[in-house]
C-alpha cells in the first residue's frame, strides 16, 4: 500500500484504521499499548473466562469490520482504487513487563509480547483472521471448543508449540460478553 500512495493518504488511511481499532478495542475494556507500523498491540488486565471472551469479542469485531470494508468496495465497485486493510488478530495470556522505559513513555514489552506479535504475523501464513496460543485456551475449555487447530506452523524466534484458529470469526454467541492480551 505504501507504494501506491503519496505519504499525506497513507497517513490518512492509517489514521482512520487506528481510530476504528482504538474504538473497537476500548468497548471490550482493552488498554492500547502501541501502534507499531500496521500492528495495533492491546491488553486486558486479567485472565479469567470474562476477559478472554472480551477479547474474542474484540478479535470478531474487527474482523467484521475488515469484511464490511471488504463487501462495500466491492458494491461501490472500488477495489481498484482502495486498497483492502486485512486485519489479523494474535490472542494470548501471559505476564508482559508493563512499565515506564522512559520518562512519559508507559509501554509492554517481553517474550509474551512477541509471541502475540509473531501470532498476529502467522495469521497471513496459515490464511485464517484469528490466532490463539495454547496460553490463550488454558483452563479454559468452553473458549477451547471455539477453535480448531490448523497445519502446524512454526512460530518465528520461539519453540515449537501448537496455535489455534477461531472457528468463525464472523458468528455470534448468546453468551454475555466477558477478557487478555491481543494484537491486531
Amino acid at each position: 500500500i505504501c507504494h501506491e500512495r503519496c505519504p499525506a493518504d497513507l497517513a490518512e488511511l492509517m489514521a482512520s484504521w487506528y481510530r476504528r481499532c482504538r474504538t473497537i478495542l476500548r468497548k471490550t475494556g482493552a488498554s492500547l499499548d502501541k501502534f507499531i507500523g500496521d500492528c495495533v498491540f492491546a491488553y486486558w488486565e486479567s485472565t479469567d473466562a470474562a476477559t478472554r471472551w472480551k477479547a474474542i469479542d474484540a478479535a470478531r469485531a474487527l474482523h467484521a469490520f475488515e469484511h464490511l470494508g471488504t463487501v462495500l468496495r466491492r458494491g461501490e465497485n472500488l477495489s481498484a482504487n482502495e486498497p483492502e486493510l486485512r486485519c489479523g488478530v494474535g490472542l494470548h495470556v501471559g505476564a508482559p513487563l508493563l512499565g515506564s522505559v522512559a520518562p512519559g513513555a508507559h509501554t509492554a514489552i517481553g517474550d509474551d509480547v512477541n509471541l502475540v506479535f509473531r501470532l498476529e504475523e502467522l495469521t497471513r501464513k496459515v490464511h485464517v483472521p484469528v490466532l490463539a496460543s495454547e496460553a490463550f485456551l488454558n483452563g479454559w475449555e468452553e473458549g477451547r471448543e471455539l477453535f480448531w487447530e490448523p497445519s502446524p506452523a512454526k512460530i518465528k524466534g520461539f519453540p515449537p508449540q501448537p496455535v489455534y484458529a477461531l472457528r468463525s470469526a464472523l458468528s455470534l454467541r448468546n453468551t454475555p460478553s466477558r477478557e487478555a492480551v491481543m494484537v491486531c
